[in-house]
This record gives structure tokens, C-alpha cells and sequence, in this order.
């Protein structure tokens, strides 16, 4: 048997999958802007409608926000869609039906009600989830939101998460 012919290049890229290329099927994407009404603050947010117990996992998120100091705060918190607008999420793959998992934004919205999960900055600066791994985990009735520094500025946002079976 002829051995392997050691003069070409060795392979390159990665021996393992992330998540999101994982199960790039399952993969849904959605991204808003709104700015709060005086003397509000403006929420982003995902929030997990599942009926049947599906698990959202976020794995992916940028925010912008337009307050010249302070962090927006990603807030995750046990209820439902308290007001605002919905936003239609789109999946990665047009060959599968819609997931859960709906999007929203409230000009009118809340801040301070939950458990923070990450700090993204201010200063109308874009940043962005810098890991390959989950930044939260929804269970169905949870959500996800973004908690500005300020009163009365706007917030641009956008969610990459994954529908998995609990």
C-alpha cells in the first residue's frame, strides 16, 4: 500500500464545531432599533413563548447604545412581553419553519428588574458577545433585555440564538 505523500500542506481550520454551526438549522437571528420616549428607558429583548419546552440559547448579541456614559446591562428575568412591539425573527435556514423565540422593543420599557448577565459599553460604541458559547440560557416564560444607562436614549440590538429540546 502506498504510504501518504508528505509534501502537501497539512489541514487547516478547526477539528471541532460550535454550537451555532452545530446546529446552524436550528439557528434564528433578529435585530431592532427603538428610542425611548421621554423620561423612559428602551428595551431590546428575547423572549422564550415556547409552549412545548424548547430551550432558547442566545449565542450571539450586539448593542448599541446612544447614552455618552454608562453601561447598557443585559437584564434576564422570569415574565412575559409587558408592552412594546414584536419584531418577526428570521431563521438562518429558509428550509425550516419558524422557531420560537420572539423579539421586542418597548420605548416605555423597564429597567433594573432582573438577574445582569453581561455589560456591553456605552458611548455609542457597538460591541458584541465575544465568546463561542451561550451568553444565556432561556427556559420557556424567560426573557432577555437590555437595560440602558440612561433615560430617553436609543438602543439598536441584535440576537443570534439556537431552539434546542429541554
Amino acid at each position: 500500500m502506498a504510504g501518504v505523500p508528505r509534501n502537501l500542506p497539512m489541514p487547516r481550520g478547526s477539528l471541532s464545531l460550535g454550537l451555532a454551526e452545530y446546529y446552524a438549522n436550528e439557528v434564528v437571528s433578529s435585530a431592532a432599533s427603538v428610542t425611548a420616549s421621554a423620561g423612559n428607558f428602551a428595551n431590546i429583548g428575547l423572549f422564550n413563548q415556547s409552549a412545548t419546552g424548547q430551550t432558547i440559547y442566545v449565542v450571539g448579541c450586539t448593542i448599541w447604545c446612544s447614552a455618552s456614559s454608562g453601561a447598557v446591562i443585559l437584564q434576564r428575568r422570569h415574565a412575559g412581553i409587558g408592552g412594546g412591539s414584536l419584531i418577526e425573527p428570521s431563521n438562518l435556514s429558509p428550509m425550516f419553519g419558524q422557531r420560537d423565540g420572539q423579539m421586542f422593543i418597548n420605548p416605555n420599557g423597564v429597567t433594573g428588574m432582573g438577574s445582569p448577565v453581561w455589560s456591553f459599553s456605552g458611548g455609542g460604541y457597538p460591541t458584541d458577545w465575544p465568546y463561542d458559547s451561550p451568553i444565556t440560557i432561556l427556559p420557556s416564560g424567560w426573557q432577555v433585555y437590555t437595560d440602558p444607562p440612561a433615560d430617553g436614549c436609543t438602543i439598536a440590538a441584535a440576537f443570534r440564538w439556537l431552539v434546542l429540546k429541554s
